[in-house]
């Protein structure tokens, strides 16, 4: 569910609010150098904060942050020390991703995730990977590319999840790339399709069974390539195929409790939500 420019829907909504309210697990904001001065956080809709505490604790969910590893303004950019500012102000986790744009590879991101490991410690939770509409990077390393990301110490990788119609090479290529970190030690994240390919039932029901063949651990819906914001009720058609009625059902009602029940299915996948933060 991509949000708008400036973060909101109509006006009156901030995309953070309809991703919780749908079930978001954890709120992922992307493009933050325009909402975040280095100190202070100004979030439409949401209004004016000194630290993510004080975000999480009004949404009640956990933020991440996304860092990028190019030439973006420098509150937005996957430096040592950005990243040690955010997790002082209680970012949950700092994902460090590339884009389009940019001409990075995995030894680009492997680099960055390493001097950022190399300052904050173990303390923090560090994810790296790319979204998939932002393009492929290292489609020809298979498991190289992203096993080179565990390694330099990040705590959760992201892989493509394979699309329609992807032949068994595909398939198994994610697989053995997921089984090979989860083995390394680190969480395996699937990025969502495109949303043409979620649309119906069908759809949804192929990605969440394409997701539960790699075994991964967590699932990133969100900033998809094919409009400004994606349905938020993609997102909960999502929940009810991946973790049926019931969770789904006691997440959308936690979504204005700070201490939400501890139910939880017998296995957990986290589902993450990356909307554009300004």
């Amino acid at each position: 569910m991509r949000a708008p420019a400036d973060g909101t829907f109509a006006g009156r909504a901030h995309a953070l609010q309809l991703a919780r309210a749908f079930g978001a697990d954890v709120l992922v904001l992307d493009s933050i150098q325009g909402v975040w001065d280095g100190d202070t956080w100004n979030l439409p809709v949401l209004g004016r904060y000194t630290d993510l505490y004080a975000v999480a604790r009004d949404l009640g969910r956990p933020v991440c942050v996304v860092l990028r590893t190019c030439n973006v303004p420098m509150p937005g950019r996957a430096t040592p020390w950005n990243a040690q500012r955010l997790a002082d102000q209680g970012a949950a986790a700092i994902w460090v991703k590339d884009d389009a744009a940019a001409s990075a590879s995995y030894a680009d991101l492997a680099r960055d995730v390493a001097r950022i490991r190399s300052l904050v410690g173990p303390e923090v939770s560090l994810w790296a990977g790319r979204a998939p509409q932002d393009g492929p990077l290292g489609a020809r390393t298979g498991a190289a590319g992203p096993m080179r990301l565990a390694e330099a110490g990040a705590d959760m990788v992201f892989l493509a999840a394979p699309g329609l119609g992807s032949g068994t090479a595909a398939v198994e290529t994610a697989l053995r790339t997921a089984r090979m970190l989860q083995r390394a030690g680190a969480l395996v994240a699937v990025t969502g399709r495109a949303e043409s390919e979620l649309a119906d039932t069908p759809g949804i029901a192929d990605a969440v069974r394409a997701a539960r063949v790699m075994g991964v651990d967590a699932h990133l819906l969100g900033s998809g390539p094919l409009g400004p914001h994606l349905d938020p009720e993609l997102l909960y058609h999502y929940s009810l195929e991946l973790r049926g009625r019931e969770f789904t059902w006691r997440r959308m009602a936690e979504a204005g409790s700070r201490n939400p029940a501890a139910h939880r299915p017998r296995r957990y996948e986290p589902v993450l939500h990356l909307p554009s933060a300004g």
